[in-house]
């Protein structure tokens, strides 16, 4: 039934069209990093190939907000895909990636299998470190809120070579992948051209117009969004922690019933920690919140 749970959810969550015909959505990109967790921990390389392969995918399709707490995670579970399906090369940049945006993450006997090759695969890759951000020359954003794989960004630059996740949020949200600092160049202009009523930009993600160019401005809700999160986030990790006892419990069953009912409630326990992941990461980017010019009620991002 465990299987049958993890292939299912493989197939839900793959993105529909490679290009982008419909979004792929962070609970979409939350299953197949959970599929891809739990094939690398039970050593099912095909399962982990075929999430990372999703995952790869989906990513320049996303219609939200990337969490910058997942970017790293994502990831290492492409990287983990391309490692298990004979792709050392790209493997290596999606790791070198995951280094930037996380360095100090390390497998554990946890994540993966004490005697994995990939442990020593990425060990070496993080013992390379990482090149410099390389700036587009002469170039500035254009007015709204930047992001390179999940992180505020002010400046046109990225460290050649590796694969990025560029999201651009002004009036509605734009993402591609990219490589090196091959920004759109739809998102660039000369800093020369920049009005000075452009320069005000706060990283809360309302958005307004102002002197023709879209600034944004402080959401109230951040603050108990985030809270909120965090609580469901803690809880989440709880349940899926305690489904690690119930899965020992019905490794050791010896008798049918307790294999049955160890079984419903572990698999339980893994949707319901899922579940609450889902809510904690949405509180960080969407709320209900009072449009400030004209006082009316919308759901809006939250930051």
């Amino acid at each position: 039934m465990r299987s049958l749970l993890i292939f299912t959810a493989l197939a839900a969550s793959a993105p529909a069209m490679a290009e982008c015909t419909a979004a792929y959505t962070t609970d979409q990109l939350l299953a197949d990093l959970v599929v891809a967790e739990q094939g690398l921990r039970g050593g099912q390389d095909q399962m982990v190939g075929l999430a990372g392969g999703n995952l790869e995918k989906g990513l320049p399709c996303l219609g939200e907000m990337l969490p910058q707490m997942m970017v790293g995670k994502t990831y290492r579970a492409i990287a983990a895909g391309r490692y298990l399906n004979n792709d050392e090369a790209g493997a290596k940049l999606w790791f070198s990636t995951a280094l930037e945006v996380d360095s100090t993450f390390a497998y554990g006997v946890q994540d993966i299998p004490a005697d994995h090759p990939m442990r020593t695969f990425y060990a070496d890759i993080k013992r390379e470190g990482s090149n410099e951000s390389v700036p587009v020359e002469g170039m500035a954003f254009v007015p709204g809120q930047h992001y390179l794989d999940g992180r505020k960004w002010e400046t046109p630059t990225a460290t050649m070579g590796l694969p990025h996740l560029y999201q651009h949020e002004a009036e509605s949200l734009r993402t591609w992948m990219i490589q090196g600092n091959a920004f759109p160049a739809e998102m660039l202009q000369d800093p020369s051209t920049i009005p000075a009523d452009a320069a005000r930009q706060t990283p809360d993600g309302y958005v307004r117009m102002e002197g023709g160019y879209a600034v944004a401005y402080r959401s109230p809700l951040k603050t108990p969004l985030i809270a909120t999160g965090v609580v469901a986030l803690l809880a989440g990790g709880g349940v899926y922690g305690y489904s690690f006892l119930t899965r020992a419990e019905f490794d050791e069953a010896t008798d049918l019933a307790e294999v049955e009912r160890t079984e419903a409630l572990t698999n339980n326990l893994v949707l319901a920690s899922g579940g609450l992941a889902v809510l904690g990461l949405s509180t960080f980017t969407w709320g209900v919140a009072i449009d400030a010019p004209n006082r009316s009620f919308r759901v809006r991002r939250a930051f």
